[in-house]
Protein backbone atom coordinates (compact mmCIF):
# COMPACT_ATOMS: atom_id res chain seq x y z
CA UNK A 1 0.00 0.00 0.00
CA UNK A 2 1.63 3.22 -0.95
CA UNK A 3 1.91 6.36 1.19
CA UNK A 4 -0.76 8.16 -0.98
CA UNK A 5 -3.43 5.66 -0.86
CA UNK A 6 -2.79 5.31 3.27
CA UNK A 7 -3.23 9.47 4.26
CA UNK A 8 -6.86 9.30 3.81
CA UNK A 9 -7.70 7.01 6.36
CA UNK A 10 -5.37 8.96 8.57
CA UNK A 11 -6.84 12.18 7.69
CA UNK A 12 -10.24 10.52 8.97
CA UNK A 13 -8.65 9.28 12.01
CA UNK A 14 -7.39 12.77 12.99
CA UNK A 15 -10.99 14.26 13.01
CA UNK A 16 -11.44 12.83 16.59
CA UNK A 17 -10.53 14.38 19.04
CA UNK A 18 -9.06 12.84 22.35
CA UNK A 19 -11.04 12.92 25.38
CA UNK A 20 -9.51 15.33 27.27
CA UNK A 21 -10.92 14.17 30.90
CA UNK A 22 -9.00 10.84 29.81
CA UNK A 23 -6.14 11.75 28.73
CA UNK A 24 -6.07 13.66 32.07
CA UNK A 25 -7.27 10.35 34.04
CA UNK A 26 -4.50 8.37 32.21
CA UNK A 27 -1.72 10.97 32.99
CA UNK A 28 -2.52 10.90 36.86
CA UNK A 29 -2.41 7.27 36.65
CA UNK A 30 0.96 6.91 34.82
CA UNK A 31 2.46 10.06 37.20
CA UNK A 32 1.52 7.74 40.02
CA UNK A 33 2.96 4.77 39.20
CA UNK A 34 6.30 6.46 37.97
CA UNK A 35 6.52 8.01 41.74
CA UNK A 36 5.61 4.90 43.32
CA UNK A 37 8.22 3.17 41.34
CA UNK A 38 11.03 6.20 42.23
CA UNK A 39 9.69 5.47 45.78
CA UNK A 40 10.79 1.65 45.57
CA UNK A 41 14.64 2.21 44.21
CA UNK A 42 15.98 1.96 40.95
CA UNK A 43 15.33 -0.99 40.00
CA UNK A 44 11.63 -0.57 39.84
CA UNK A 45 12.03 2.56 37.84
CA UNK A 46 14.34 0.72 35.63
CA UNK A 47 11.93 -2.03 35.36
CA UNK A 48 9.00 0.21 34.57
CA UNK A 49 11.07 2.15 31.81
CA UNK A 50 12.02 -1.48 30.49
CA UNK A 51 8.24 -2.52 30.25
CA UNK A 52 7.23 0.87 28.76
CA UNK A 53 9.87 0.86 26.38
CA UNK A 54 9.58 -2.58 24.93
CA UNK A 55 5.50 -2.36 24.63
CA UNK A 56 6.49 0.63 22.99
CA UNK A 57 8.74 -0.99 20.26
CA UNK A 58 6.43 -3.80 19.56
CA UNK A 59 3.46 -1.11 18.40
CA UNK A 60 5.96 0.62 15.94
CA UNK A 61 6.84 -2.70 15.03
CA UNK A 62 2.49 -3.79 14.57
CA UNK A 63 2.63 -0.09 12.86
CA UNK A 64 5.27 -0.72 10.36
CA UNK A 65 4.02 -4.38 9.57
CA UNK A 66 0.75 -3.15 9.06
CA UNK A 67 2.20 -0.66 6.59
CA UNK A 68 3.32 -3.06 4.29
CA UNK A 69 7.13 -3.12 5.81
CA UNK A 70 9.11 -6.62 7.32
CA UNK A 71 10.14 -5.99 10.52
CA UNK A 72 11.63 -9.09 12.16
CA UNK A 73 9.88 -7.92 15.37
CA UNK A 74 11.82 -11.49 17.64
CA UNK A 75 15.35 -10.21 16.47
CA UNK A 76 14.70 -6.32 17.39
CA UNK A 77 12.81 -7.17 20.93
CA UNK A 78 15.84 -9.11 21.77
CA UNK A 79 18.39 -6.86 20.52
CA UNK A 80 16.42 -3.84 22.44
CA UNK A 81 15.64 -6.05 25.56
CA UNK A 82 19.89 -6.68 25.40
CA UNK A 83 20.12 -2.94 25.18
CA UNK A 84 18.24 -2.05 27.92
CA UNK A 85 19.47 -4.33 30.37
CA UNK A 86 23.29 -4.03 29.28
CA UNK A 87 23.29 -0.35 29.68
CA UNK A 88 21.80 -0.28 33.22
CA UNK A 89 24.67 -3.21 34.08
CA UNK A 90 27.36 -1.91 32.10
CA UNK A 91 26.88 1.80 30.87
CA UNK A 92 28.30 2.91 27.19
CA UNK A 93 30.39 -0.21 26.04
CA UNK A 94 26.82 -2.31 26.67
CA UNK A 95 25.17 0.44 24.19
CA UNK A 96 27.60 0.10 21.90
CA UNK A 97 27.56 -3.19 21.32
CA UNK A 98 23.60 -2.99 21.09
CA UNK A 99 24.26 -0.65 17.97
CA UNK A 100 25.71 -3.48 16.29
CA UNK A 101 24.31 -6.93 17.33
CA UNK A 102 21.41 -6.36 15.45
CA UNK A 103 23.35 -6.36 11.90
CA UNK A 104 24.70 -9.84 11.68
CA UNK A 105 21.65 -11.35 12.90
CA UNK A 106 19.77 -9.72 10.46
CA UNK A 107 21.51 -10.52 7.75
CA UNK A 108 22.05 -14.07 8.72
CA UNK A 109 17.84 -13.84 8.89
CA UNK A 110 18.36 -12.24 5.42
CA UNK A 111 19.67 -15.67 4.00
CA UNK A 112 16.41 -17.73 4.97
CA UNK A 113 14.12 -14.97 2.83
CA UNK A 114 13.63 -13.53 -0.20
CA UNK A 115 15.85 -11.08 -1.90
CA UNK A 116 13.24 -8.53 -2.40
CA UNK A 117 12.50 -8.07 1.61
CA UNK A 118 15.79 -7.92 2.67
CA UNK A 119 16.05 -4.24 2.73
CA UNK A 120 12.59 -3.77 4.02
CA UNK A 121 13.59 -6.00 6.97
CA UNK A 122 16.63 -4.27 7.90
CA UNK A 123 16.00 -0.80 7.50
CA UNK A 124 11.93 -1.98 9.58
CA UNK A 125 13.66 -4.24 12.40
CA UNK A 126 16.72 -1.17 12.79
CA UNK A 127 14.19 1.49 13.01
CA UNK A 128 12.40 0.11 15.63
CA UNK A 129 15.79 -0.85 17.89
CA UNK A 130 16.83 2.58 17.07
CA UNK A 131 13.91 4.49 18.01
CA UNK A 132 12.96 3.14 21.01
CA UNK A 133 15.65 0.87 23.62
CA UNK A 134 19.03 2.67 21.94
CA UNK A 135 17.66 6.72 22.50
CA UNK A 136 16.03 5.10 25.98
CA UNK A 137 19.47 3.48 26.08
CA UNK A 138 20.53 7.34 27.16
CA UNK A 139 18.54 8.15 29.94
CA UNK A 140 19.30 4.90 31.04
CA UNK A 141 23.11 5.87 31.57
CA UNK A 142 21.94 9.12 33.43
CA UNK A 143 19.88 6.74 35.50
CA UNK A 144 22.69 4.34 36.57
CA UNK A 145 25.15 7.37 36.98
CA UNK A 146 25.26 10.15 39.83
CA UNK A 147 21.87 12.00 41.11
CA UNK A 148 20.36 9.87 37.94
CA UNK A 149 17.37 8.65 40.04
CA UNK A 150 16.80 12.48 40.08
CA UNK A 151 17.71 13.87 36.65
CA UNK A 152 15.94 11.21 35.03
CA UNK A 153 12.22 11.84 36.35
CA UNK A 154 13.27 15.44 35.69
CA UNK A 155 14.26 15.33 32.44
CA UNK A 156 11.34 13.13 31.87
CA UNK A 157 9.12 15.22 34.03
CA UNK A 158 9.60 18.60 31.94
CA UNK A 159 8.98 16.87 28.82
CA UNK A 160 5.68 15.52 30.33
CA UNK A 161 4.73 19.10 31.64
CA UNK A 162 5.58 21.19 28.48
CA UNK A 163 3.85 18.20 25.90
CA UNK A 164 0.88 18.85 28.17
CA UNK A 165 0.75 22.45 29.19
CA UNK A 166 1.66 22.79 24.87
CA UNK A 167 -1.18 20.92 23.96
CA UNK A 168 -4.32 21.89 26.90
CA UNK A 169 -3.54 25.80 26.74
CA UNK A 170 -2.50 25.68 22.82
CA UNK A 171 -6.28 23.93 21.65
CA UNK A 172 -7.92 27.17 23.37
CA UNK A 173 -5.79 30.15 21.92
CA UNK A 174 -3.59 28.32 19.02
CA UNK A 175 -3.18 30.23 15.86
CA UNK A 176 -0.29 29.67 14.24
CA UNK A 177 1.16 25.70 13.10
CA UNK A 178 4.26 24.73 13.83
CA UNK A 179 3.93 22.43 11.35
CA UNK A 180 0.65 22.43 9.12
CA UNK A 181 1.52 19.26 7.24
CA UNK A 182 3.23 17.03 9.95
CA UNK A 183 1.33 18.20 12.97
CA UNK A 184 -1.57 20.47 12.13
CA UNK A 185 -2.84 20.57 16.23
CA UNK A 186 0.55 22.17 17.23
CA UNK A 187 1.04 25.65 17.56
CA UNK A 188 3.41 28.18 18.17
CA UNK A 189 1.33 29.92 21.37
CA UNK A 190 0.98 26.01 22.53
CA UNK A 191 4.84 25.99 22.11
CA UNK A 192 5.57 29.37 24.01
CA UNK A 193 2.82 28.38 26.54
CA UNK A 194 4.26 25.09 27.52
CA UNK A 195 7.53 26.33 27.46
CA UNK A 196 6.16 29.15 29.81
CA UNK A 197 4.98 26.22 32.36
CA UNK A 198 7.63 24.19 32.49
CA UNK A 199 10.47 27.04 32.93
CA UNK A 200 8.35 28.63 35.75
CA UNK A 201 7.36 25.18 37.36
CA UNK A 202 11.38 23.96 37.31
CA UNK A 203 12.63 26.99 38.13
CA UNK A 204 10.06 27.22 41.33
CA UNK A 205 10.37 24.03 42.43
CA UNK A 206 13.41 22.10 41.88
CA UNK A 207 16.16 24.45 43.17
CA UNK A 208 14.91 22.77 46.76
CA UNK A 209 16.20 18.86 45.21
CA UNK A 210 19.78 18.16 45.30
CA UNK A 211 21.65 18.47 42.61
CA UNK A 212 19.72 21.55 40.85
CA UNK A 213 20.48 25.28 40.78
CA UNK A 214 18.44 27.94 40.17
CA UNK A 215 20.81 28.09 36.86
CA UNK A 216 20.71 24.12 35.93
CA UNK A 217 16.97 24.36 36.66
CA UNK A 218 16.61 27.31 34.09
CA UNK A 219 19.10 25.99 31.06
CA UNK A 220 17.87 22.25 31.45
CA UNK A 221 13.88 23.50 31.51
CA UNK A 222 14.61 25.66 28.34
CA UNK A 223 16.41 22.94 26.47
CA UNK A 224 13.78 20.12 27.38
CA UNK A 225 10.82 22.71 25.88
CA UNK A 226 12.82 23.55 22.90
CA UNK A 227 13.55 19.67 21.60
CA UNK A 228 10.23 18.22 23.17
CA UNK A 229 8.55 19.55 20.35
CA UNK A 230 10.98 17.84 17.41
CA UNK A 231 10.37 14.44 19.45
CA UNK A 232 6.53 14.49 19.03
CA UNK A 233 7.07 15.83 15.61
CA UNK A 234 9.49 12.91 14.59
CA UNK A 235 6.93 10.47 15.83
CA UNK A 236 4.01 12.47 13.20
CA UNK A 237 6.44 12.29 10.26
CA UNK A 238 6.12 8.58 10.76
CA UNK A 239 2.74 8.59 11.45
CA UNK A 240 1.74 10.38 8.24
CA UNK A 241 3.43 7.99 5.97
CA UNK A 242 2.18 5.22 7.48
CA UNK A 243 -1.56 6.93 7.53
CA UNK A 244 -2.38 5.95 11.37
CA UNK A 245 -3.51 8.35 13.96
CA UNK A 246 -1.69 6.36 16.69
CA UNK A 247 0.87 3.61 17.41
CA UNK A 248 -1.16 2.01 19.62
CA UNK A 249 -4.51 2.07 21.94
CA UNK A 250 -3.30 0.66 25.28
CA UNK A 251 -3.36 4.61 26.80
CA UNK A 252 -6.92 6.03 26.58
CA UNK A 253 -6.37 9.17 25.94
CA UNK A 254 -3.01 9.08 24.25
CA UNK A 255 -2.54 6.14 21.98
CA UNK A 256 -0.09 3.43 22.72
CA UNK A 257 2.92 3.53 24.85
CA UNK A 258 5.24 5.31 22.16
CA UNK A 259 2.94 8.05 21.61
CA UNK A 260 3.59 8.47 25.26
CA UNK A 261 7.22 7.96 25.07
CA UNK A 262 7.82 9.70 21.60
CA UNK A 263 9.52 13.08 23.18
CA UNK A 264 11.06 11.15 26.39
CA UNK A 265 12.99 9.70 23.72
CA UNK A 266 13.98 12.18 21.63
CA UNK A 267 15.00 14.25 24.72
CA UNK A 268 17.20 11.04 26.02
CA UNK A 269 20.31 11.86 24.73
CA UNK A 270 19.88 15.22 24.18
CA UNK A 271 19.59 15.36 28.30
CA UNK A 272 22.80 12.70 28.42
CA UNK A 273 24.59 15.03 26.56
CA UNK A 274 23.85 18.64 28.42
CA UNK A 275 24.35 16.78 31.78
CA UNK A 276 27.31 14.29 31.67
CA UNK A 277 29.21 15.77 28.34
CA UNK A 278 28.63 18.87 29.00
CA UNK A 279 28.86 18.59 32.82
CA UNK A 280 25.89 20.88 33.52
CA UNK A 281 24.88 18.74 36.71
CA UNK A 282 27.52 19.43 39.51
Amino acid sequence: MSAEQRRPAAAGAADKPRSVGMAIATGLGLAALVIGTLVAGRPYFFALAFVAVLIAQAELYAVLKAGGYSPVALVGLVCGAVILIGSYLRGMPALALGLVLPLPLLLLWGLTIPLDRVRSILSSTYLGIIYGPFLIGFAILILRGRDGIVLVPTFVGMTAVHDSGAYLIGRKIGRHKMSPRTSPGKTWEGFFAGTIVTVVLSVGVLPFIHPFTPLLALELAVVMSVTSPLGDLAESLVKRDLGVKDMGSLMPGHGGFFDRLDAIMFNAPIAYFVLRVLHWAP
